[in-house]
Order: C-alpha cells, then structure tokens, then sequence
C-alpha cells in the first residue's frame, strides 16, 4: 500500500532531479552528492518493491546505509577533509568500516533485520565531520555564507545523522516507546527528512560551476 510516509520519501526526487539538470557543470567536487541522490531514488523504488512483494525493505535499507556512507565520505575527501591523513589510515579506516558493516549484517544479525550498530556508528561519523566542515566554512568564508552550497549540504547532513542516532537508539533495547512515541518519531523523521532534502536541492541550485574552497 503506498501510505503518506512512502509518498514523503520520494521528496528526494526533487534534489535528484536538479542534479541531473546541474549534472555538466556541476564542480566535480559536489558530484558525490548527486550519486547519492541517485542512489537514494533507487533505493527508496526497491524499497517500495520489496515491501509490497517479501513485507521487508530493511535487505535494501541495510546496502543503501553503507553506499550512504560511502558517497558522503568521497564527497568529504574532495573537499579536503582528510587531506592530512596518511593513505594507509584512510585504507584502515575505511576497512574497520566495512567490517562493522558485515558484522552487524551478517554475523550479529542478518541483512533483513533492524541493524543499529552499524547506523548509529556511520551516522555519528558523518556527523562529526559535517560539523568540522561547517566550522572550516563559516570561519573562512563569512562573507559568503548565504550562497553558500557547502553551508545548506553541512546543516542537513547535520540534522539527518542527528536524528539518525536517536533512530538507531530508539530502536534498541534501551527503550520501550509506545505507539503514540512511534508516530512522533516517524513524523518527525518524515519532517528533518524533508527540510535535508530541500536543503541540498537549495546547494544544488546555487552552486556554481566553480566553488572556491578554502
């Protein structure tokens, strides 16, 4: 049944399709987002497929969380986020990753259940390098703030992998929610899901074919 939530999560479509429009020009380093985009479109049609077909989208859920991950993390690295770091840490660094990943999909649970462990660490990760980045460009780049795609992309990576924690914890053992708490939290995710993705398409539309980072 196509429900209100699953109409909502289609809103991706509209910063999804800007960035095809955006695609040519678009500053290379920005390209990561519009894949991301992409990805999160197919994954949220598979999703709608797999529901209606086996009752479980969480199989495509739990592959989208680490791609997720892994488009953001590229989108970090062009804008020089770990430019410090030696070849051999972001390797580790990305293997311990991709191990946590097969752990909680394969070992601890399977790939058709409600994996926290994994969601809670990747989104505690982009968020922590979200609010660096967004401390780097309003230090440096005051004077341009309010066009400044990096600005939009920063605060809704922020407010989703926010609440993407409180998601992985709400679904854990620690609590015992009610079915009126259940509402709230999908409104609420429904709501921060809308304000992130309008947020990107307002980077998307403003971002030029050349954005000076520094």
């Amino acid at each position: 049944m196509f429900n209100w939530y699953s109409l909502i999560s289609f809103i991706i479509l509209i910063p999804a399709s800007i960035a095809i429009i955006r695609f040519a020009p678009m500053d290379k380093a920005f390209r990561p987002l519009a894949y991301n985009l992409w990805i999160g479109v197919a994954t949220e049609i598979t999703a709608y497929i797999f529901m209606i077909t086996i009752k479980n989208n969480l199989y495509v859920y739990n592959v989208f969380m680490l791609l997720d991950f892994l488009t953001f993390i590229w989108l970090f690295k062009n804008w020089g986020a770990f430019a410090r770091i030696s070849k051999e840490k972001k390797i580790t660094f990305l293997s311990i990753i991709l191990l946590v990943w097969v752990y909680d999909n394969f070992y601890l649970h399977t790939l058709g259940a409600n994996n926290i462990i994994f969601r809670i660490c990747y989104s505690m990760i982009l968020l922590l390098i979200a609010i660096d980045q967004l401390n780097n460009v309003v230090i440096k780049n005051g004077g341009y703030l309010k066009v400044n795609p990096y600005i939009y992309i920063c605060i809704g990576l922020i407010f989703y992998y926010a609440y993407s924690i409180f998601i992985g914890l709400f679904n854990s053992s620690l609590f015992q929610p009610t079915a009126q708490l259940w509402k709230w939290n999908t409104l609420i995710y429904v709501t921060i899901n809308v304000i992130t993705n309008l947020l990107f398409a307002i980077s998307l539309l403003w971002m030029p074919k050349r954005v000076k980072y520094t």
